[in-house]
């Protein structure tokens, strides 16, 4: 007699295709796991970071007024998965908020040797340095700053740490010193010569202009004086102008009103004494 084998149960048969999908499914994992690792290190041993512009750091002023710091680089993903980079910092001194927090935003960087851009710009608000009465632009100041740097590579791996950065920050006129000089007179108008010294501690040229105004009783005397400054990152500057105007109100106590311009940007300073 033929004897028949007796068929397996479906259940059993679907719990049986169950266990293989299970293994090969560890094994898939296994396996990317394994070409992510492979992936790190070649994007790590491949690893390209080239500058947006002639520097990795450039500061300027910006179209709504202010100064900025920006921040770029290009960087190049060898690896076979994407790379998300994510990085944001905010900065204060003694007196207050300085840069309100600035983020890159989630950035990706696409495998395959594609190169991507990832900057930032930091930008001081002109109404910061207006309210402080120029004190920026004046005096050296402590920084701190808080700085959040998170990411993500081939969608499961998550990173990310924070620091607090202390620096200074250099003033594009530090210690300005307009000390006027001693008038003289002809056909009722007056001179007077006014010597200017400071300090450019910033990291970008001063090439802005300082505004000088002689006023007596809320009335200006003549027209103001303009001086337009060169001065290279963290060197010293020696000038000298003359004011003029009637001297029935180029007197002894009027007072000379300073203004700091840098092309959109102009900040009043603090004024000092004729005589």
């Amino acid at each position: 007699m033929m004897e028949y084998r007796r068929r397996r149960p479906p259940l059993y048969r679907l719990a049986r295709y169950l266990r293989w999908l299970s293994v090969l499914a560890v094994i898939l994992v296994i396996l990317f796991l394994i070409s992510t690792i492979i992936s790190a290190v070649d994007f790590g041993s491949h690893l390209h970071i080239t500058t947006a512009g002639n520097k990795v750091i450039s500061y300027n002023v910006s179209s709504t007024g202010g100064f900025t710091a920006s921040f770029g680089v290009n960087l190049t993903n060898a690896g076979y998965y994407p790379l998300v980079l994510d990085l944001s910092a905010v900065a204060y001194t003694p007196q207050g908020p300085l840069i309100p927090r600035t983020s890159t935003g989630a950035v990706t960087f696409a495998p395959g040797g594609k190169s991507t851009r990832f900057g930032l710009t930091l930008v001081i608000p002109e109404a910061t340095l207006e309210s402080d009465g120029g004190e920026l632009l004046l005096h050296d100041t402590p920084v701190a700053g808080d700085v959040w740097f998170n990411g993500s590579y081939a969608w499961i791996y998550q990173f990310g740490f924070s620091l607090v950065a202390n620096g200074t920050w250099g003033a594009p006129l530090d210690n300005l010193t307009v000390q006027p000089g001693s008038p003289s007179t002809s056909g009722g108008q007056a001179r007077v010569p006014a010597n200017i010294s400071f300090t450019n501690d910033a990291p970008f040229p001063d090439i802005g202009n300082l505004t000088l105004q002689v006023v007596d009783d809320g009335t200006n005397c003549g027209a103001p004086t303009e001086l337009l400054l060169n001065a290279p990152a963290h060197t010293g500057y020696a000038g000298e102008v003359n004011l003029t105007g009637p001297s029935s109100c180029m007197v002894p106590g009027a007072t000379v009103t300073i203004s700091y311009t840098l092309e959109t940007l102009t900040i009043p300073l603090p004024s000092v004494r004729l005589g």
